[in-house]
């Protein structure tokens, strides 16, 4: 994708995109969920370089609290991932 194309005239991104799936995240499936979850993230940061870019906004998974986290959510809550994705 062209990502530098897509940036012209932006100036606020808004990173909700990912490969879904905590079980896409290990295993035979790994390759791709590091391909389009972390090196899209990464080519996505890369690209916002050098731009008039104001803000990034990167929404994450609640799978980074683990499998104890308090219901409802709190935003002190730690993070305490148990697989890649989160």
């Amino acid at each position: 994708m062209e990502l530098s194309r897509l940036l012209d005239g932006v100036t606020h991104v808004f990173h909700l995109a990912a490969q879904a799936g905590v079980r896409k995240s290990w295993g035979r499936d790994f390759q791709t969920y590091s391909v389009n979850n972390i090196e899209a993230t990464q080519a996505l940061l890369e690209a916002c370089l050098n731009r008039p870019i104001e803000r990034v906004v990167y929404a994450s998974s609640s799978s980074v609290y683990g499998d104890e986290a308090p219901i409802p959510m709190r935003e002190d809550t730690l993070p305490r991932p148990v697989s890649p994705y989160g």
